[in-house]
């Protein structure tokens, strides 16, 4: 049952969505800042190839568990919104589904591919390390999609933020200390085992208490449910490391960095802009029980603000591309501002496209989800596989640009089209309160 002294508030409006996005927006900032300076410390104590090792083994344990997560965070979320009484059994059974399948599934393929693909030195071993601690990472960010959907994102924040900050300080002391790679990720492994511990005892301290009991049929409907999300999170992941792995086969090292150092850029400010759907979301859940229509309306007052204000950015990044380039990595990359000037476009495009998945989400469309981001998955490799040998980097930038606006256009016709339906709010009729 909710613990009693929870309190838990009911999203309210637009207000509430901006209040707790504020606090995402900080989450997101203090993330982005510290992996820049995480990264900025690996190549100056060890080198680029220590940092190329890094960047590796989390590309592959991404892309591992972008589909054995199984996408349940999201639906677990979404249910917890609209039905906070079932919490108890919501949570104990997505936690068991993380920690029973997707953490041993997810390390053992890790493990499996590492014994398959040709790795040098102690890349293999760090690959072992990080795998786990992405899969720890994957059952806590279960707990944080709780916080979430109760409105108690000031625990989500403080978690986040005391864990980013303290791998950096623990990052930089090994460092300076002499440690070596396999040292630190090592560290990076117990702070999240760490963070998983702090968040069970919060979790069952101020919202729920916690049994195991294996409810089998419940994860059946939790798996059907996120099925579609898992797939797409693997279309999405594919989507976003396609155009770096072709533009490594097809050209040189030289323009996956170049195109790299623009695209970090854009995708860090994107994740800022992206708060705003996570704050959001339980608000769009939570009116989806009432009325589909009444999420659709709450969507396009947040599709204004988003367009207004990654306008306004996309414009920034667009006129000062070289003095952010400059700015951030010196003389050396200067080129990167090519590209990030045509990415400063794709921005706005980022924002709308995330808020639209997660609208036909909270409605308990994600298939639909599913089969924008498998399109702009195949519409990505298509161009990449057109436009990089004629341009180079430049053309994994427009091709980022083209399929943002196209799964957008995808995502407002599924929107739309829905919200045409006359029988789009009859199931809700007979269930609403009078």
């Amino acid at each position: 049952m909710i613990n009693e002294r929870m309190g838990i508030a009911p999203y309210d409006g637009l207000s509430k969505v901006l209040a707790n996005s504020a606090l995402m927006f900080v989450r997101t900032v203090v993330e982005v800042g510290v992996n820049f300076l995480l990264s900025i410390m690996l190549v100056r104590e060890l080198g680029q190839a220590a940092l190329g090792t890094y960047i590796y083994a989390s590309s592959l344990s991404a892309l591992i568990y972008s589909i054995l997560g199984l996408g349940i965070n999201t639906i677990v979320t979404r249910e917890v919104a609209k039905a906070p009484t079932e919490i108890h059994k919501l949570v104990a059974n997505g936690i068991a589904i993380r920690a029973c399948i997707t953490l041993p599934a997810g390390f053992t393929a890790a493990y499996f591919l590492s014994r398959i693909i040709p790795m040098e030195g102690d890349t293999q071993k760090i690959v072992w390390i990080v795998a786990l601690s992405v899969g720890f990472g994957f059952v806590t960010d279960l707990i944080f999609g709780v916080f979430q959907a109760v409105a108690r994102f000031k625990y989500h924040l403080a978690l986040s933020v005391f864990y980013k900050t303290s791998t950096l300080l623990l990052a930089w002391v090994g460092l300076r200390l002499g440690y070596d790679l396999f040292f630190v990720v090592s560290l990076f492994l117990g702070m999240q085992v760490l963070i998983l511990i702090l968040s069970t005892m919060i979790l069952v301290k101020k919202v729920t208490e916690l049994s195991f009991g294996f409810d089998f049929s419940l994860w059946r409907s939790l798996l059907c449910q996120s099925l579609p999300l898992a797939l797409s999170g693997f279309s999405e992941t594919v989507n976003n490391r396609s155009d770096s792995v072709l533009l490594g086969s097809m050209k040189s090292v030289r323009d996956v960095g170049i195109y790299g150092a623009a695209y970090n850029i854009y995708l860090g400010i994107g994740l800022l802009f992206y708060s705003l759907v996570v704050g959001g979301f339980p608000a769009l859940s939570k009116l989806s029980e009432l009325s589909n229509r009444a999420v659709v309306n709450l969507f396009f007052r947040l599709a204004l603000l988003m367009l207004v204000s990654t306008g306004i950015v996309g414009l920034i990044g667009f006129a000062l591309s070289s003095q952010i380039v400059f700015l951030v990595y010196g003389s050396k990359l200067l080129a990167a501002s090519k590209p990030l000037s045509v990415l400063s476009f794709a921005l706005v495009f980022f924002g709308l496209e995330r808020l639209c998945m997660g609208a036909l989400i909270s409605m308990g469309l994600q298939r639909f989800v599913f089969l924008s981001t498998l399109i702009g998955a195949i519409i990505n490799v298509s161009v990449n596989l057109v436009a990089i040998p004629r341009f180079g980097y430049m053309g994994a930038s427009y091709s980022t640009l083209i399929t943002e606006i196209i799964m957008v256009a995808m995502g407002m016709f599924f929107l739309l089209n829905k919200y045409r339906d006359p029988g789009f709010d009859s199931h809700r009729l007979t269930t609403s309160p009078n």
